[in-house]
């Protein structure tokens, strides 16, 4: 006990921890360890992936303010270079996580896939320091230093400096098209509640971003911000977020959109279901990919909140389990007339109904617990 105590002073005392630096280490610390329980959560959902991400983000950015805040970095070379090279903030993707992570929670059958990718460009922004502090080590260790280390660490701070202005405006917008999704009365959000409050949470930590930003950014009351509060009025709700996201994300389990339980007039259960099929065989409407509980509604001159209490309840499935039988029906159905021969499963699925190739080989493993060339295996026999 008596040495733990003199190693946990020795510590505190060399790098002249700071209370409001504990927090930060103390936030960095959980957010890696709720990360990773997240992330190999037994019961969790996709979205919970998403989610540890977007949390492992948080925790590596309080690192990096941890290491800036007490001199940590610094106290000798090899973890100068390290904390110089190895990038640790990371805030162009957290835009599109928010979004992606309410779009997972909206249709359990999302995933990322290339068309994704486009979103995570501006990825760039944040890895040009690390870039530039590369170079000067190089060069440095080379001795042919063409990049002094004032040079070097002016522009890093500069970069980062302007750099929030397109970061804020990132994150910003795609925490708008969050909430535009989580309001859509259409969308099938499972915790509905909770995807509302994830969202409002990120407005309002925008919003506390943006009053710390703005003087920030003013010449001449930079400096005496960042003399007198630093990153603090940031980086402490941020550690709150840390704890709130990861229990939250904890809660947050297998997910089906079903909807609360809604009496309905059993006339009413079998004139809904009578349409709900003529919708489907009749007019095809599977064949939309973009199809949603709202749109099915209006088609077949119900409310939504009607639609998906049938669906759930009388029918026992989720909406896009509803929708996606009847296009594995519909691939199946193609496959056996030989109509389509032309197109490959993945292009046959795609005209069923079907958004994306990946979409189509779960739901098909789902249904008939064979993956695409296994089924083509079974027809030929």
């Amino acid at each position: 006990m008596m040495a733990s105590t003199k190693i946990g002073y020795f510590i505190f005392s060399y790098v002249a921890i700071g209370f409001p630096d504990i927090i930060i280490l103390l936030g960095c610390l959980q957010g890696i360890v709720v990360s990773a329980v997240l992330f190999f959560h037994p019961k969790g959902i996709y979205a919970t992936r998403l989610l540890s991400v977007l949390t492992l983000i948080f925790a590596l950015a309080c690192l990096n303010l941890y290491l800036l805040e007490t001199d940590s970095g610094n106290h000798s070379l090899f973890i100068q270079v390290a904390w110089s090279v190895i990038p640790l903030l990371f805030v162009m993707p957290v835009g599109p996580l928010i979004l992606f992570y309410i779009k997972a929670l909206n249709d359990p059958d999302f995933r990322l896939t290339r068309k994704h990718l486009k979103h995570f460009y501006p990825l760039v922004i944040d890895l040009v320091p690390s870039f530039v502090m590369m170079m000067y080590w190089l060069s440095y260790a080379a001795v042919i230093s063409k990049l002094d280390e004032a040079s070097a660490g002016n522009f890093v701070y500069l970069w980062n400096k302007y750099a929030d202005i397109p970061r804020w405006i990132s994150t910003t917008g795609y925490t708008i098209m969050a909430m535009q999704l989580v309001r859509d009365r259409g969308a099938q959000i499972g915790y509905k509640s909770w995807a509302r409050q994830f969202v409002y949470v990120f407005i309002a930590f925008e919003i506390i971003w943006l009053g710390h930003l703005i003087p920030y950014l003013i010449p001449g009351v930079s400096d005496w911000l960042l003399g007198v509060l630093g990153w603090y009025p940031v980086y402490i709700p941020m550690v709150f977020m840390v704890y709130w996201l990861g229990v939250n994300g904890l809660l947050t389990r297998q997910v089906v959109a079903r909807s609360t339980s809604v009496k309905i007039d059993n006339t009413v259960v079998a004139n809904v279901i009578e349409k709900l099929e003529s919708a489907m065989v009749n007019d095809q409407l599977y064949l939309n990919p973009t199809l949603n509980v709202s749109e099915l509604a209006r088609h077949i001159n119900q409310s939504s909140k009607v639609v998906s209490a049938v669906i759930n309840q009388q029918l026992g499935k989720s909406y896009n389990e509803f929708v996606n039988q009847y296009r594995i029906e519909e691939v199946k159905k193609r496959l056996l007339s030989n109509t389509d021969s032309h197109l490959t499963i993945s292009g046959i699925a795609l005209e069923c109904g079907f958004n994306s190739q990946a979409t189509f080989q779960r739901v098909l493993k789902q249904m008939t617990g064979q993956a695409p060339t296994e089924f083509l295996s079974a027809k030929s026999r």
